[in-house]
């Protein structure tokens, strides 16, 4: 934003910027800005989405699905725990957390990988887990989520362990056994994941260009940019700082990025585009 003075361009192509959440209240910020400018058939030659790719192209990423996993029963005193008509739903959940574990850890031994990515697996992972309300009672709530990423084209049999169903099915049934005890299931998330860049397109072979990347590099992760994509918008993803350091303690990205991704790379890539 501080360079858009400097950009000299023409009224009938102008420079949109888009401010975007992020991931954390689930790739859902910018429906409503591309919705707009496809019904009002605005045309553009292309978009940069700002992520951190160390100054590099990225032309693709993985699709995205984060579910919770809410295991339910009535609360009982403590003291009932090991009778055989109570059920511990923290207990439970652990079990459903050591499965996933197993079953990430399978999928990352023997399952279809793409080395092009920079994380070439499928990835199965969980983020938040909360229960329990005080001591000497068994817990009512076992909360938690888990996110689920997986390349393009991965073969079904992974699909399916990844699923959410499976993860509470066999070989943990017991639940059933117990009237006041449920698992529920929800999808917070899921994003699509993005196609390779069109490399004929005369936007994305310019950024090429301009930045000296030939490389078909893809994201291990996911962002906000299959929506853009979903409207038929050329793009690539470009921005200083690495993903390795990302949702860290004190993350900073270096100044010397931020100088030659803005005011040496994108300001001159909107001036020679603006001269095609």
């Amino acid at each position: 934003m501080t360079l858009a003075p400097e950009l000299k361009v023409q009224p009938n192509r102008p420079v949109n910027f888009a401010w975007a959440y992020d991931k954390e209240v689930g790739f859902l910020k910018d429906c409503f800005l591309l919705w707009s400018v496809k019904s009002k058939g605005v045309k553009n030659d292309g978009c940069l989405v700002g992520e951190l790719t160390s100054n590099e192209a990225i032309v693709a990423y993985k699709l995205n699905c984060m579910c919770k996993l809410h295991v339910k029963r009535t609360a009982a005193h403590s003291s009932c725990a090991v009778t055989k008509d109570n059920f511990n739903a923290i207990g439970y959940g652990a079990r459903l957390v050591f499965k996933i574990c197993n079953i990430a850890d399978c999928i990352v031994r023997n399952g279809e990988s793409n080395r092009v990515l920079s994380v070439s697996s499928t990835i199965m992972s969980m983020s938040v887990i909360h229960g329990g309300i005080t001591i000497q009672t068994i817990p009512v709530h076992c909360v938690f989520n888990y996110e689920l990423c997986n390349p393009l084209r991965m073969a079904h049999v992974d699909r399916q362990k990844c699923a959410p169903g499976y993860v509470v099915s066999d070989p943990l049934p017991e639940i059933n056994e117990y009237s006041d005890a449920d698992v529920v299931i929800k999808n917070l998330l899921s994003a699509h994941s993005l196609h390779d860049a069109h490399e004929k397109n005369a936007f994305t072979a310019l950024v090429r260009a301009m930045i000296s990347d030939r490389d078909m590099q893809k994201l291990g992760g996911n962002t906000e940019a299959d929506q853009y994509a979903l409207i038929g918008v050329f793009l690539i993803l470009y921005g200083p700082g690495s993903i390795k350091i990302a949702n860290q303690e004190n993350e900073l990205v270096p100044k010397k990025h931020v100088d030659y991704c803005g005011k040496k790379q994108i300001m001159n890539l909107t001036r020679k585009n603006h001269d095609t």
